[in-house]
C-alpha cells in the first residue's frame, strides 16, 4: 500500500468504513514477505559487512561456519570413501569366504560318496562272503556224507580240493571286506577333518565380517555425527543472515555511506522492502494496532 492508498482508505474510515480484519490480515502477509525478503538481503549482502562495525562479528562468524562446514564436509567424503572401500572389501571377503568353504564342501562332500561306493562294495563282499561260508558248509556235509558211504577216492579228494578254494575264497574275501572296512573308516575320519575345517572357517569368517561390519557402523556413525554438526552449522548461519538481513533492512534509509555501499549490492530488494514497511505500517494504522 502506497501514501496515496492509506489517505483513500484513512478517509474512508472516518466515515465508518473499517475493514480491520482485512488490513491485520495483509499486514501479516505482507511482513512475511519482508522477512523473506530480509533474509534474501543477508544472503546477498553478508559478505560484504567486513568493514561495518555494526554487523563484522556476524561477518566473521558466517566465515568461520563456513570453514567448519568446508572442513566437515571433506571429513564426511573422507569417511564416506572409507566406508565404500570397507564395503568392497567385504563384498570381497565374502566371496573369497565362499569360495573356501564351498571348495570343503565339495571335498567332504567327494570323501562321502567315495565312502558309499566302498560301502556298497563291502556290502556285497559280505554277502558273497556268507555265500561262500553256506557253500563250504554244503560242501562239507558232502564230504562227510559220501566218506561215509565209502565214495570214491578219488571223488572225495575232489571234494577235499573243492573246500581248499572255497575256504582260500572266504578267507581272500574276509581280507577284502576288512580292507575296506579300514578304508571306509580312514575316508569318514577325513570326511570328519573336513567337516571341522568348514566349521572353523565359518567361525573364523564369523569373526573377520563381524569385525568389518563394525567398522562399517563407526564410519557410518561417523558421517551421521558430522552431518548432524553441518546442520546445525547451517541452521546458526542461517540466524546470522537474518541479523545481518533484518539490520539492513532497519537501516535502509541511513545516510551511512558504509550501510549504503552495501545496500547497494541488493538495490531492487531494498526498495521492495522499503514498500513493504510503508504498507504494513498503514495496514497496522488502519487495522488499529497503531494509534
Amino acid at each position: 500500500m502506497n501514501t496515496f492508498g492509506y489517505i483513500v482508505r484513512r478517509m474512508a474510515r472516518s466515515f465508518g468504513f473499517k475493514n480491520e480484519r482485512e488490513r491485520l490480515v495483509v499486514a501479516r502477509r505482507e511482513a512475511t514477505l519482508l522477512s523473506e525478503a530480509e533474509n534474501l538481503l543477508g544472503q546477498i549482502t553478508w559478505e560484504h559487512c567486513e568493514n561495518l562495525d555494526e554487523l563484522s562479528e556476524e561477518f566473521w562468524q558466517i566465515k568461520e561456519i563456513d570453514s567448519k562446514q568446508k572442513k566437515l564436509l571433506e571429513s564426511i567424503k573422507a569417511n564416506e570413501s572409507e566406508n565404500a572401500r570397507l564395503c568392497r572389501e567385504h563384498d570381497k571377503l565374502e566371496d573369497e569366504i565362499e569360495k573356501e568353504i564351498t571348495a570343503l564342501t565339495d571335498r567332504k562332500s567327494a570323501k562321502m560318496q567315495e565312502s558309499l561306493k566302498l560301502m556298497h562294495q563291502a556290502e556285497q563282499l559280505r554277502d558273497q562272503v556268507e555265500h561262500t561260508k553256506r557253500k563250504f558248509s554244503g560242501t562239507k556235509t558232502k564230504y562227510k556224507v559220501l566218506s561215509e558211504e565209502g565214495s570214491d577216492e578219488e571223488q572225495l579228494k575232489e571234494i577235499v580240493a573243492e573246500l581248499h578254494r572255497i575256504k582260500d575264497l572266504y578267507t581272500e574275501d574276509k581280507a577284502k571286506v576288512t580292507e575296506i572296512s579300514q578304508q571306509i573308516q580312514k575316508i569318514e575320519s577325513e570326511a570328519a577333518g573336513i567337516a571341522e575345517e568348514i566349521e572353523a572357517s565359518r567361525t573364523k569368517a564369523r569373526k573377520r565380517l563381524s569385525t568389518m561390519v563394525t567398522e562399517v557402523g563407526k564410519s557410518s556413525s561417523q558421517v551421521a555425527k558430522l552431518s548432524a554438526h553441518i546442520g546445525s552449522l547451517k541452521r546458526t548461519k542461517k540466524e546470522l543472515i537474518y541479523r545481518v538481513g533484518t539490520y539492513l533492512s532497519n537501516n535502509a534509509k541511513t545516510r551511512n555511506p558504509e550501510i549504503r555501499k552495501i545496500l547497494a549490492h541488493g538495490k531492487g530488494l531494498v526498495s521492495k522492502i522499503v514498500t513493504l514497511r510503508r504498507s504494513i505500517a498503514f495496514n497496522n494504522l488502519l487495522a488499529g494496532r497503531v494509534d
